[in-house]
């Protein structure tokens, strides 16, 4: 039976492998037979059998072998396929699917795709109108085109400012921006989520930890980002944590240790988003000195005939001094801190704490090999290559500097 099934198959799916079209990502072919796999294309240890009818992934080739979602195996012992690469489309699956090794029902390979599941899909069968080629949990194979609908799906518009709105009833969550892809998950009714990504009438947001889509016509609008609002915090002590930007809605997810500086995402109502360990979350503004929002901060005095630089308070009184060293003096006159970097490489080694000012300059500690602030090295005065408008401090004084002096911060260069 097998032998009569054969030719028929190899008919529709056409005999031939195909180059890969622009921006393909496969090839795809499945064994007629079953036939020997293995780790690698010098055949050094086999793996298990290739079952017929199995359906195949395939890469790159050598010494007669190609690679596949199922090991090394001998290129005769492959049908490939000829396949259709087509835009990317999504689609959503009306009913439960299986998955086929071949465009014939005749070869199952065990997989079912679930009623509800939607997915991107971009590879069919030019023979065969009929199949999507599709990867489901982690299997590649063929399922009927006739299970799927299409999904008209927006794509998210970015670059929107961010909003805080509130859910004002139980609200479904979508995995796309379209009613098909609705999930059995729900916000509860007055849950504050924050907005940025719109994409048609839905608005992207996240819910543990995943991209999600919510409906706009549930939501009413409480806050929304101030224009500009990255920039620099500086606290010293405990602050207090929230979820949202809103005690109302919002809770308290916990609190954190700061001495130092801030990276602030944006500002929103009196709120700062800030990250701690790659958690993010939301501070009052009023529990940190902003950066340009009334903090006195500190000022930085460079003397180029001492070659000494000199930290102040905002009271002017000294808080530490210390030597510096530069390949070419730079300009009297004031500079702004606009940025800075902890780690910057310098061929072929590392320099820490690397502040940025208007004007070109730098502000930096020494050399050290590798990202290790005790691998200093001690030559680096005379031999380190330093850039024009680089100011070299020692490691300690460096790293103070870096997490206490706000962007805005004042770096005077003096005779």
């Amino acid at each position: 039976m097998r032998k009569m099934l054969l030719p028929i198959l190899l008919l529709l799916l056409c005999a031939a492998m195909t180059a890969h079209a622009e921006g393909a990502d496969h090839n795809f072919g499945f064994t007629p037979q079953k036939c020997p796999a293995y780790a690698d294309a010098q055949r050094s240890a086999r793996l298990p059998d290739v079952e017929a009818y199995t359906f195949l992934a395939m890469d790159e080739e050598a010494n007669g072998c190609i690679n596949t979602s199922s090991g090394w195996i001998e290129k005769s012992a492959v049908q490939a396929l000829r396949i259709n690469y087509f835009e990317p489309r999504t689609v959503v699956f009306a009913s439960t699917a299986p998955m086929y090794a071949t465009g014939n029902t005749n070869h199952p390979i065990g997989v079912r795709i679930p009623s509800g599941t939607v997915m991107t899909v971009r590879y069919g069968m030019e023979a065969q109108q009929s199949w999507y080629i599709v990867e489901y949990d982690g299997a590649w194979g063929f399922v009927a085109r006739n299970a799927t609908e299409m999904m008209n799906v927006s794509a998210p518009v970015s670059g929107g400012s961010r909003i805080l709105a509130l859910v004002t009833n139980q609200t479904p969550v979508y995995a796309y921006p379209n009613v098909q892809s609705v999930t059995k998950k729900h916000f509860p009714k007055e849950t504050a989520v924050v907005l940025q990504n719109r994409a048609g009438s839905f608005y992207e947001t996240s819910l543990q930890g995943k991209t999600v889509y919510v409906n706009e016509a549930e939501l009413t609008v409480l806050l929304t980002e101030e224009p500009g609002s990255a920039t620099e915090g500086w606290a010293d002590g405990t602050v207090a944590v929230w979820n949202v930007p809103d005690e109302t809605y919002g809770k308290q997810i916990g609190t954190a240790e700061v001495s130092g500086i801030l990276p602030v995402a944006y500002r929103m109502g009196g709120w700062c988003s800030v990250s701690f360990g790659g958690v993010e979350g939301f501070i009052r503004e009023n529990q940190l000195s902003v950066a340009g929002g009334g903090r006195a901060g500190y000022r930085l005095i460079v003397s180029l005939s001492t070659k000494v630089l000199a930290v102040l308070n905002e009271n002017g009184q000294a808080v530490f001094g210390t030597a510096v060293s530069y390949a070419a003096a730079p300009a009297v006159g004031e500079y702004t801190l606009e940025g800075r970097t902890d780690w910057q490489y310098v061929h072929p080694n590392y320099a820490p704490y690397v502040l940025s000012f208007s004007g070109g300059i730098a502000l930096r500690g020494p050399l050290c090999w590798g990202r290790n602030v005790s691998t200093v090295r001690l030559d680096a005065q005379k031999t380190e290559s330093i850039e024009e408008g680089g100011i070299v401090i020692p490691p300690t004084e460096a790293q103070w500097i870096y997490f206490h002096c706000p962007a805005g911060t004042v770096l005077s260069v003096t005779p």
